[in-house]
């Protein structure tokens, strides 16, 4: 019986999770599949950067998310390798990070369990089976094995090693001829948590702190190699191939503390964390009952126990992440704080709680400080409940998008220029795709951009760097936000998409530059080419999108009166940039291109069977009240490219408006015009009296 018993209460916990998990990950996996027609997609664009990486590394044998040379561009050492391996067998799949955090996923919950056995020996099934549950839930695991990442991995790691860690600490025997195998899985784990994340430094540096408190010097040296031998082996790799010791994503996304500026001496003493305590609920919580825990037990049992240890590792674990490295991006930075923390926190309660049969009558004893402690886990539990709500809510959308903003922008410059240098700023989807010639402009694929950088994230290129770095580039896309005018004037902004609902993407707006003067015309014909494979919750605008047109037809910039049979609905409207009118009652309605007969039927066509606060709704007439003027667009050599408002419109008006460069040669510029057949290219001899037309780009050599 008692066997039977220690059988079920090892597998009926993890087991019954892992049921939950996976009909929580496959309801979840089918609304992202909704959201994105039935296309893989992952919450992040960093999930490509690994499949790009790994895919490289499986056929071509280099480490680097294209075929040319080596690029350490991702912050976990082992993640890439495992994916290889795999798809070394498998083949390149996008399915691989899913499958495989589903997989790892299991293996974290029997880790979770054996700590509970381990922290709460006398912890019921039914305990065990509900700390796995929380643990699922506020990790939250089913975001974590969507992301596809070596988050799941991570925290494995970080579980059994704290398990091994706080039971070979508390063991107070130091016998000379057992020691050395006492402390082997201690350092195998040390290594297995940095192999996943460099963050797996901060518990194995506090482990080697509390052997040494514990006169274990030689075994907590054995302890920090084993922790560091990961690092060092890819360090010296990256070192051998020209890059630096550290992966350049770890090198950018880690907390800099600029010495120079005397905050930064407050920051670094303890400001900074204070502040992100302030806003990292969840991190406050499971700090404060850890340390609330550890202070009771230390009271009752002493420093050197299983528990007292476990609650000051994870205390530890979140300080020193506050402290030093980043948190957010999508939920799973600070995963394994979470996971590990709601495992040691559970099973401590589990050890101090009294039984069960005892618990009410406990709490009858001392109703205020029953009442007083049951507040305070509710308070405890709210940021952890708020987060894991929040992330399953935004998963499905974030995954959509992804696929509609990166996985766009690859689809379109693998098809348009599958051989041609690009460039932009989420590298992941366009290398997994398989674009071989790309620049990053964030620099997590592209040594010389981050230390153009000084291997900061947040700091922007200076407009010479982003010239030199991108020398032959035909084509970019990029966020405006992240480099306002930091780009070339010779580069134009021929089209934009914008997203709705942004849960993930840095910016619901990325921009399409044809970077080279003599690749306008090309660029502006490929985003035209490939509209068609644009999902229609992508909106689309530029000068790709508003061609020109006969002057009768609707454009961005015309207002228009929309008459209905209902009051609410009918009014002027202005045409947005991307071609609608915001419709009240009924949103956005596209009707660029449209005559104003055209966009009555349209709009009528939309609105039919669409319930409405107003009714029903029948289009009466659409007019245009008032035109927008000629939309000129001029690059190359002047003070500023893009759009603008010549009056008269004529040659040298617009480079007057764009102003002229220094080198630049006004007399010699020409005009990219639109005609049936094409663009086609006019000099100023060509224009009767340098006059131009609607949707004219003027280029300035």
């Amino acid at each position: 019986m008692t066997s039977r018993t220690s059988l079920r209460s090892r597998l009926v916990p993890p087991l019954v999770a892992c049921a939950a998990l996976l009909a929580h990950v496959t309801l979840m996996y089918k609304a992202v599949l909704r959201h994105t027609a039935g296309n893989v997609s992952y919450p992040v664009d960093d999930t490509f950067i690994h499949l790009a990486l790994a895919k490289q590394i499986a056929m071509n044998g280099v480490y680097g998310v294209t075929p040319h040379e080596f690029t350490a561009a991702s912050s976990s050492i082992g993640w890439p390798l495992l994916l290889a391996a795999v798809m070394k067998v498998s083949g390149p799949t996008a399915w691989l990070p899913l499958v495989l955090n589903g997989v790892l996923a299991i293996g974290l919950f029997f880790a979770a369990n054996r700590a509970v056995h381990r922290l709460a020996p006398d912890a019921t099934t039914a305990t065990s089976t509900i700390l796995a549950l929380l643990v699922m839930a506020f990790t939250p695991m089913a975001t974590l094995v969507v992301l596809g990442m070596e988050h799941t991995a991570h925290a494995l790691a970080t579980i059994a090693f704290v398990t091994v860690a706080t039971t070979w600490l508390a063991d107070g025997s130091d016998d000379a001829k057992t020691s050395w195998r006492r402390v082997l899985p201690v350092a195998a784990w040390a290594g297995a948590t940095t192999l996943w994340r460099y963050e797996g430094m901060f518990p194995v540096a506090l482990v080697c702190a509390l052997a040494l408190a514990r006169r274990r010097g030689r075994s907590a040296m054995l302890v920090a190699i084993g922790g560091a031998m990961p690092i060092l082996c890819f360090g010296l790799y990256s070192k051998a191939h020209g890059s630096h010791f550290l992966p350049t994503p770890v090198l950018l996304k880690g907390r800099h503390f600029d010495l120079r500026d005397a905050t930064a001496y407050f920051d670094l003493l303890g400001g900074d964390l204070l502040d992100r305590f302030g806003t990292e609920g969840y991190a406050l919580a499971i700090a404060a009952a850890c340390a609330g825990l550890a202070y009771y037990l230390i009271r009752r049992d002493g420093f050197w126990t299983v528990n007292v240890l476990a609650c000051l590792l994870v205390l530890g674990m979140i300080l020193m992440h506050l402290e030093l490295a980043s948190v957010g991006w999508f939920y799973r930075y600070e995963s394994y704080l979470l996971a590990t923390g709601i495992t040691v926190v559970g099973s401590t309660l589990a050890r101090v709680l009294p039984p069960r049969h005892e618990l009410w009558r406990a709490c009858r004893a001392a109703p205020f400080v029953a009442g007083a402690a049951f507040i305070g886990m509710v308070v405890l539990a709210a940021p952890l409940c708020r987060r894991a709500v929040q992330a399953n809510n935004n998963t499905p959308q974030a995954c959509q998008n992804i696929f509609e903003q990166q996985m766009q922008s690859a689809r379109f410059l693998v098809a348009s220029f599958p051989h041609e240098k690009v460039a932009v700023n989420d590298i992941g989807a366009v290398a997994w795709v398989g674009n071989d010639q790309v620049v990053d402009l964030v620099g997590l694929a592209t040594l010389p951009v981050a230390e153009a950088k000084s291997l900061k994230l947040e700091k922007p290129l200076a407009p010479a760097d982003v010239v030199r770095l991108t020398q032959g580039v035909k084509a970019a896309i990029v966020y405006d936000e992240w480099f306002k005018d930091n780009l070339p004037p010779s580069w134009l902004r021929v089209g934009r998409w914008r997203i709705d609902n942004n849960k993930s993407c840095a910016f619901p707006t990325v921009a399409i530059y044809a970077t080279d003067p003599e690749s306008y015309a090309k660029v502006i014909d490929a985003l035209r080419a490939y509209a068609p494979s644009l999902p229609a919750t992508v909106a689309a605008e530029g000068r790709y999108a508003d061609r020109p047109t006969s002057p009768d037809r609707l454009r961005a910039g015309d207002r228009v009166v929309v008459e209905t049979s209902v009051a609410q609905t009918s009014g002027s409207y202005l045409v947005d940039n991307d071609g609608t009118i915001p419709l009240r009652g009924f949103g956005p309605t596209l009707v660029r291109g449209l005559l104003p007969a055209e966009a009555a039927a349209e709009i009528q066509k939309r609105i039919e069977g669409k319930t409405s606060p107003f009714g029903e709704t029948k289009i009466h007439l659409v007019t245009r009240v008032s035109l927008r003027g000629p939309s000129i667009h001029v690059g190359g050599r002047v003070g500023s490219s893009g759009e603008v408002e010549p009056s008269p419109p004529t040659l040298d008006a617009a480079i007057a408006a764009a102003g002229a460069a220094a080198g630049a040669n006004p007399a010699g510029a020409w005009v990219f015009r639109e005609r049936h057949g094409g663009f086609v290219k006019l000099t100023r001899a060509d224009l009767e009296g340098g006059a131009l037309v609607d949707g004219d780009i003027v280029v300035v050599p």
